[in-house]
C-alpha cells in the first residue's frame, strides 16, 4: 500500500494517506453484533443517499456474497452466521 499511495500522491501532486477521516477499528463482540455490522455496511450507501436499493449498489459486496462466484470473502461463514442464505437475504 505505501508504493501504491506514495505513486498516486506523485501522480496527483498530493500528500499524505489515501484514506484519512473516520475510519475506525472496532472490536466484534459477538454473533449479533457481527450481524449488526454487516447489515450496517451494506445498508450504508441507501442511509447516505448514494443508492435507493443496496442490492443494485455495484460497489456492496452484497450480491457477491449471493453469487456463486469465487470472492476473497468467506462466504459460508457469512452465510452460516445468518442461519442460510434466506436470512442473509
Amino acid at each position: 500500500m505505501n508504493t501504491y499511495t506514495k505513486s498516486l500522491n506523485s501522480k496527483n501532486d498530493r500528500t499524505g494517506t489515501l484514506v484519512e477521516g473516520a475510519f475506525k477499528r472496532k472490536r466484534l463482540i459477538d454473533k449479533d453484533h457481527f450481524n449488526h455490522l454487516a447489515c450496517y455496511i451494506h445498508r450504508n450507501p441507501i442511509h447516505h443517499g448514494i443508492t435507493k436499493d443496496y442490492s443494485k449498489y455495484s460497489f456492496s459486496s452484497y450480491n457477491k456474497i449471493l453469487s456463486k462466484e469465487n470472492i476473497f470473502l468467506e462466504r459460508e461463514k457469512l452465510l452460516i452466521q445468518f442461519g442460510g442464505k434466506q436470512n442473509f437475504i
